[in-house]
């Protein structure tokens, strides 16, 4: 009896901290009138992985094309991503023990007419009550070129765990994006 009465009570805390890992990662919905954009993967990434000890050194790369349901800005760019970061045995919001991937990197996305936008990025493994464990963390706008020099902004994403990620894998970016020479009229 004191058994299942300890998994319920640890159901109940794991259950009532799943908004606050939500808050916390950044999961939480984005306004309406931010912009939204998806990068779906050309495939797997690029990956090497060196252990260390208990942990693992990850770097690689993971390539895509960007899509928007709320703005035509970026909608068919490719992204190219390199990154770095470590995967190590831990627990997660999950209430569980599983492999933690704290990540970084930057995403750089090239339109149509050559124009770059460059995103620098972080995030780490999460989970919530709707979803599986996934790299939730947030993404600045660092420079640009072309109609997104100057760009300025900040965005939620997360991302498939890149050491599992599938062939049709994907990450969501919300938030804001700021372009000085569109608000002008000056786009090249």
């Amino acid at each position: 009896m004191k058994i299942g009465m300890s998994i319920v009570a640890l159901g109940l805390v794991c259950g009532s901290l799943a908004p606050l890992a939500a808050e916390e990662t950044g999961a939480e919905q984005a306004p309406a009138d931010t912009t939204k954009f998806t990068v779906q993967y050309d495939g797997p990434p690029e990956l090497r992985v060196l252990d260390v000890g208990d942990e693992e050194v990850i770097s690689g790369r993971i390539s895509g094309t960007a899509s928007s349901t709320t703005s035509p800005v970026l909608a068919g760019a490719t992204v190219d991503c390199p990154f770095v970061g470590r995967a190590y045995e831990g627990r997660s919001f999950s209430c569980g023990f599983t492999t933690i991937e704290d990540m970084q990197g930057m995403c750089v996305f090239t339109d149509a007419d050559g124009d770059q936008a460059v995103a620098d990025w972080t995030c780490s493994t999460a989970a919530t009550m709707t979803s599986d464990a996934r790299c939730e963390g947030k993404a600045t706008w660092i420079s640009g070129t072309g109609k997104y020099a100057g760009v300025t902004g900040a965005f939620k994403m997360h991302s498939e765990l890149f050491r599992n990620k599938k062939e049709d894998g994907n990450a969501v970016w919300s938030g804001s994006m700021e372009l000085p020479m569109m608000m002008l009229g000056l786009e090249s």
